[in-house]
């Protein structure tokens, strides 16, 4: 198997009902999120799930 790449750390795995999910997390890439507005967030998490 072959590992995924993650260039910012940010994925990690959630489990739900037995089964394990990929989630990327927004607090990996050190920045002030709370002072983003909400679309901005989105498009960041949609970056970190491409770059992978």
């Amino acid at each position: 198997m072959t590992a995924i790449p993650d260039p910012f750390k940010a994925r990690d795995t959630m489990q739900v009902g037995g089964a394990s999910h990929a989630v990327y997390r927004l607090d990996a890439l050190d920045t002030d999120l709370a002072r983003l507005p909400v679309t901005v967030k989105i498009l960041l998490e949609n970056v970190l799930r491409k770059t992978t």
